[in-house]
Parts: structure tokens; C-alpha cells; sequence
């Protein structure tokens, strides 16, 4: 009879190829996508001829891929600062431009293979960026709080 090893304990930031390897077989454990390692990159488990599996030692920790957020568009903010790998965050206007979509746009901290375009040609952090529709922001009209009289000149004709 063939003997196996039992499969490793599942994990939500790591991935395996362990999973029933015949005595005398090694594989590999290492950070699933969207998780950067830590330390060691990857740990080598062998199946020995009792069916009992046992990596090399090296432990592998991961942690979350960030976005790099330091995006600069003109008139945009975001919600974006801390965003994780396969999360969300928003794009708006700031304060005296006006939104021209129906809908706030979400971005997300995603690679190329979301098939979302990224929305500034900063650094990808692991191969993630953030990706998404931009915002068009236009500038609201200033239509209050201007000084009306004969001693007050201005140039704010028709000006956004």
C-alpha cells in the first residue's frame, strides 16, 4: 500500500502543493498572492517512510501587500491610505469641485490581472496598485460671499 502524508494545516495567507505527497516526497509552502513574506520565502516539508510530514526548519510568515497610496491627481482625494491587497477604498472631489459620475468611484489595491487600469504611474508594491475608474472633478461656480459695492473691484467674471 502507498503510504502518504496528511495535508498540512490550512491557512488563509498561505498556500501549499502538500496535499497527499507519497513517502519520500518533499513540497513546498509559501505566502499566497496578495501576502509578502516576511522571512523565509518558502519552507520545504518532506513525507518520511512513516507517512509523518516535517518542513526544514524554516517557518514562513506572511504579511498583507499594502498599495502604495501616495497618488497625486489633481483635484482628487481618496480614502485609500493603509488599503490591502484585494481591498477597496474611494476616489471623490475635494472641497469646490463636483463630481461628474453617478457614482463615487471605488478603486481596489489589485494586480494587472484584475484587468482594472491603475490610476497613476506611481510604483506597484508586488506587482499591486491601485486600480479603477478616475473621478472628473469639475470646479463649482462661486456664486456667493463676493463683495458687492462701488469700492470693491474684482476680476471673478465668468471665472470656475
Amino acid at each position: 500500500e502507498r503510504i502518504t502524508c496528511a495535508s498540512l494545516s490550512q491557512s488563509d495567507v498561505l498556500v501549499d502543493n502538500c496535499t497527499n505527497i507519497p513517502a519520500g516526497s518533499a513540497c513546498e509552502q509559501r505566502c499566497q498572492e496578495g501576502y509578502a513574506p516576511v522571512n523565509a520565502s518558502v519552507a520545504v516539508y518532506t513525507c518520511d517512510m512513516s507517512g509523518q510530514i516535517a518542513n526544514d526548519g524554516a517557518s514562513v510568515f506572511c504579511a498583507a501587500v499594502a498599495c502604495n497610496t501616495s497618488v497625486s491627481l489633481q483635484n482628487v482625494l481618496h480614502t485609500c491610505d493603509g488599503v490591502l491587497a484585494n481591498r477597496s477604498c474611494y476616489a471623490y472631489c475635494r472641497d469646490g469641485f463636483e463630481l461628474q459620475q453617478n457614482e463615487v468611484p471605488m478603486w481596489t489595491c489589485a494586480t494587472e490581472a484584475s484587468g482594472l487600469e491603475a490610476v497613476s504611474d506611481v510604483p506597484a508594491i508586488d506587482g499591486y496598485a491601485l486600480r479603477g475608474v478616475l473621478p472628473v472633478c469639475v470646479a463649482l461656480p462661486c456664486l456667493y460671499n463676493i463683495p458687492f459695492g462701488f469700492e470693491y473691484v474684482h476680476n471673478c467674471d465668468s471665472t470656475l
